[in-house]
């Protein structure tokens, strides 16, 4: 439907129904199939956030760090206070073990939304020593 919507020049719904695709085969680990889609969304509408999100959730997969960060950090500079994009990177860190960088992104994380339960169990286990600090 999505490259339907796109060659009749809907890019919205196009981008719509590309990313439900991206979701379904990211949910079935289809993640090349995934990887594709998403790279199809951003010639569409390069500006999204999701888009560039869960291609960093798809190289962290992969443990391709380096490039799931730059990923990441284009969703940053469109979306400065999305969460979870912090909390993923603090979760590449820990992949990293970088641990002094894992409780800034998961204490920005959780200044974004407080309730942010999974940063908040992070950041409990850091104090109770079961993530090293150094």
């Amino acid at each position: 439907m999505g490259r339907a919507y796109k060659a009749v020049g809907q890019p919205k719904q196009a981008e719509e129904s590309l990313h439900k695709a991206a979701e379904i085969y990211m949910s079935s680990e289809r993640d090349e199939n995934a990887e594709e889609i998403l790279n199809e969304i951003l010639e569409l509408r390069p500006e999204t956030v999701n888009v560039y999100n869960s291609l960093g959730v798809l190289c962290r997969k992969k443990g391709d760090y380096a490039t799931a960060l730059k990923h990441y950090e284009k969703a940053i500079k469109i979306h400065p206070k999305e969460p979870n994009i912090y909390y993923n990177i603090g979760r590449i860190h820990i992949d990293m073990k970088n641990p002094e960088k894992v409780e800034s992104y998961f204490s920005i994380a959780l200044r974004l939304d407080p309730g942010f339960k999974d940063a908040r169990q992070v950041l409990n286990a850091i104090e109770l020593g079961a993530i090293p600090e150094s």
